[in-house]
């Protein structure tokens, strides 16, 4: 509510407000609609114009400190001046108060789980919330709504290898540690992947400072049993061109970055929290 001096008071509350008005010995009831419950406002007011909507008439006789609301010809209310306001003779009917609570939509739509604003009209217009019969406010942008329905979209499974020949690219992760490491003391291991033939070779470690170590091992392991130059300053054709992996420090490191820029190799790490780009070692 606006009011004279601009300033804005908001209400709490709307509903329906019965009053008993005597006039002559007589007991009118009256029926406020749509009344607004205010905490700024000390006093209870009545708008004359609401009246007037209502199909009362009120009437302020001159030199005169007395007003009467008239329905059909009939006064059903009187009012003093006093202090600059006319005080009406009213009671209110406290056994038939039936004053609701009105509570903001945003609100309303947080404290119930994030449903939909759709819902909670329902469930305020088939009054399954009890004390409230209203809603105050618009719908507004909701961040957690927005990210809890975000959908992540589908990685395309490759049918063929991205590679013409083996060993063009390695995929590799680290796992572990295990709970129960293994009679030698193993905890962790190193899956290396050929794109090509989809070959794995697996290695144990006791710690992941180890990764390097283990390259080495299975390079040296694959120019034996394959009779293949692995990082050769000739680049021949059948050199590992690319090693794919996590952003593991294990792989990461000054060292091991130091060793593949020397074997000619191209270390490629996948985005963070996306195990999918590497999912042949994963």
């Amino acid at each position: 509510m606006t009011l004279g001096d601009n300033c804005e008071a908001h209400a709490i509350g709307i509903g329906t407000v019965p009053l008993l008005s005597n006039v002559s010995g007589q007991t009118f009831e009256i029926i406020l609609l749509n009344v607004l419950l205010i905490l700024e406002f000390q006093i209870s007011l009545i708008s004359v114009n609401r009246l007037a909507s209502a199909g009362l008439s009120t009437s302020f006789l001159a030199n005169s400190n007395v007003c009467y609301v008239r329905k059909d010809k009939n006064t059903i209310l009187v009012a003093n001046h006093r202090n600059g306001l006319y005080h009406a003779r009213v009671t209110p009917n406290d056994q038939k108060e039936a004053a609701h609570a009105t509570v903001n939509v945003n609100l309303l739509h947080r404290r119930m789980g994030h449903i939909s604003v759709g819902r909670i009209e329902q469930m305020v217009k088939c009054r399954q919330l009890r004390g409230i019969d209203t809603l105050s406010g618009t719908p507004t942008f909701c961040e957690a709504c927005t990210l809890g329905k975000m959908k992540k979209a589908p990685f395309e499974l490759q049918d063929r290898p991205r590679t013409t020949q083996p060993l063009e690219m390695v995929h590799t992760d680290v796992g572990g540690p295990i709970s129960l490491q293994s009679c030698e003391g193993y905890k962790f291991w190193l899956v290396i992947v050929d794109d090509f033939s989809r070959f794995p070779w697996v290695y144990f470690m006791k710690h992941k400072s180890e990764a390097l170590q283990i390259y080495n091992q299975w390079k040296s392991d694959v120019k034996t049993l394959l009779r293949t130059e692995i990082g050769q300053e000739d680049f021949s054709e059948s050199y590992t061109k690319f090693v794919r992996s996590d952003g593991g420090l294990e792989f990461t490191n000054k060292a091991f970055r130091n060793q593949l820029r020397t074997d000619g190799t191209l270390l490629e790490t996948s985005a963070p929290y996306t195990p999918e780009q590497n999912g042949l070692a994963e």
